[in-house]
């Protein structure tokens, strides 16, 4: 039998926790449903205690804010006061000046979420006053959750999207460095010192070996210097959003990132819009959620054109908007559903971004391991045919 700590709420949302025994966590945790208990944390006992205290010592920091608004949600739905939540939440982590201490001082959650400094974004503070202020907390936590839930989905999903082709490409590489500076040399020399008129083939790959191991360092290292410079542009107010505009250009890694922004983007938009918040005020809560410098600007105008008056289509000009979600925004201006075209919008946006994911990490591998095949070919028949036509003098 295992031996199980565990932290539950009863049917008044009492907290209690203990030890349990059990054949499995499946076992313990419908055991715990059974006697009507909402489980908060369930883990097994470790033997070792150094595990242990290393997780205690866990901060609220460490956990990701989609658990946090949804365990919040749970507790809320059972009864539980949001000091409570909290404090359960941060658990013994004693942060000086966190969110408990400033809901403890007769704080609001608003108001101690934004005294929180960095930790909180601008959206979510203007969500959970609004939830506040309409007596909906609880549901502006299980919203919250689902963002933030789909935005590390797609955050995930776009990194490796860009890391695993690059790392194919890294690995290929330094495999051909490898093996035209350290291996061929070595086969190469025998044919310099025959006096056999060599294929173009072979003289190319001669010419390639004969590259200094200085070169491919100092290739390195103008590469390194590359990225730093695209950072330091990109910092650059003016240079970075230009910049940023001319990546949203590419062919295909534009399209996907600008879907992936306009999909965060139109997602947490509806959001807002339905917990309350004036079309404006959302929109400048949803400018730090661009990526990308160049719809940031782009969404800082509409912003602008809002506040003086205007109709959300009209100030969704440009090439950066797709024209189906124009079309959608105006057919949700015109019936009174904005929110509800915005999530479909995004949901179309994230359809989008997830084919193209899909078709690089399926995509990606072949095409590398051909081009690849192809050089690997060329050296192949570059040493050979000089040593065919060796045979063929000799016999």
């Amino acid at each position: 039998m295992k031996i199980f700590d565990y932290i539950v709420l009863d049917d008044r949302g009492r907290r209690s926790q203990g030890t349990v025994e059990g054949a499995g966590r499946a076992a313990v945790y419908e055991e715990l449903r059974s006697q009507g208990m909402i489980i908060i944390s369930l883990r097994e006992k470790t033997k070792f205690k150094i595990l242990e205290l290393g997780h205690n010592s866990d901060s609220w920091k460490k956990i990701k804010k989609s658990q946090f608004y949804r365990q919040g949600a749970i507790m809320m739905k059972a009864g539980v006061p949001i000091g409570e939540v909290v404090r359960i939440m941060e658990g013994e982590s004693g942060n000086d000046g966190g969110l408990k201490e400033k809901l403890s001082s007769g704080m609001s959650l608003a108001s101690a979420m934004t005294a929180c400094g960095k930790k909180f974004s601008s959206q979510e503070i203007a969500m959970v006053e609004a939830g506040e202020y309409g007596g909906n907390l609880e549901w502006v936590f299980s919203a919250l959750a689902d963002n933030f839930q789909r935005r590390e989905a797609l955050e995930k999903g776009f990194r490796m999207a860009m890391l695993y082709p690059g790392f194919l490409v890294l690995l290929s590489l330094c495999s051909l460095t490898f093996v035209i500076l350290g291996v061929l040399p070595v086969i190469l020399d025998v044919f310099g010192d025959l006096s056999l008129e060599l294929p173009w083939t072979t003289r190319l790959l001669i010419s390639a070996s004969q590259v200094s191991g200085e070169v491919v360092f100092m290739a390195a290292g103008a590469f390194i210097l590359i990225l730093f410079v695209i950072r330091g542009v990109r910092s650059h107010q003016g240079l970075g959003s230009y910049g940023d505009g001319l990546m949203l250009r590419l062919p295909f890694f534009g399209r996907l990132w600008l879907m992936k922004d306009m999909s965060v983007l139109l997602g947490t938009l509806s959001m807002l819009l339905e917990s309350g918040i004036v079309i404006d005020k959302a929109v400048d809560s949803c400018v730090a959620l661009c990526s990308n410098l160049c719809l940031r600007e782009a969404v800082q105008e509409m912003g602008r054109r809002l506040a003086r008056g205007n109709g959300l289509t009209a100030c969704m000009r440009g090439d950066l908007y797709p024209e189906v979600i124009r079309e959608m925004v105006s057919v949700g201006e015109a019936s009174g559903e904005l929110s509800v075209m915005l999530r479909h919008g995004s949901e179309l946006c994230l359809e989008e971004s997830e084919n193209k994911i899909r078709l690089i990490e399926t995509m990606a591998e072949p095409v590398i391991v051909t081009v690849l095949g192809l050089i690997i070919g060329f050296i192949v028949i570059s040493v050979v045919w000089p040593m065919l036509e060796l045979m063929t003098a000799y016999f």
